[in-house]
This record gives structure tokens, sequence and C-alpha cells, in this order.
């Protein structure tokens, strides 16, 4: 779980792109999902990933109820050719 500040720094940033807050967002390793669940909150459309379902950085899952979150992306790997398991390839 980031500290407020963290989440707070990457709003603030994601804030002065243009077309906000019409953005997609994905997050890699999105944790507990507070920066998605924020985004969210603030007309954004978001996704997450992680590496396993029962990831042991997660203590909490509630903010994961709100956020579809990929798991399997393994961020040490390269990326195979077949990528149709990304976000972007279903059409996020």
């Amino acid at each position: 779980m980031p500290q407020s500040f963290v989440v707070d720094a990457v709003v603030a940033a994601v804030k002065e792109l243009p077309d906000f807050p019409c953005l997609r967002v994905l997050d890699l390793s999105c944790g507990e999902a507070e920066i998605l669940n924020r985004l969210k909150s603030l007309g954004c459309e978001v996704q997450g990933t992680h590496y396993r379902a029962d990831d042991y950085i997660v203590e909490d899952r509630k903010g994961l109820a709100n956020v579809p979150v990929v798991s399997g992306v393994d961020l040490h790997r390269p990326l195979r050719r077949d990528v149709s398991r990304l976000p972007a390839a279903a059409g996020f």
C-alpha cells in the first residue's frame, strides 16, 4: 500500500495530462489499487495487473473489487509474441 502522498502525487500528475479525465490508465502491478480507485472516481477508465492472484503484497482486497485486474502478468519476462492476454488486446 503506497503512502497517501504517493497516491496524491500520481493523481496530481495524471490530472495534468491532456484530455483528463477521459483517459485509460493501466497500472502494472497495481497492489491494492489505491491509485486506480482514485482515478476511477475522477472519471478515468482503469485496469490493473498482478503477477499472481494470491500476490503476497496485497493485504486488503477491498479496493480490488471495483477495478478489473489481470493476474499472471510477469514483469520480469519479455513479452511473448502472443499478447492476447494483455488488457490492450482485449479492447482496453
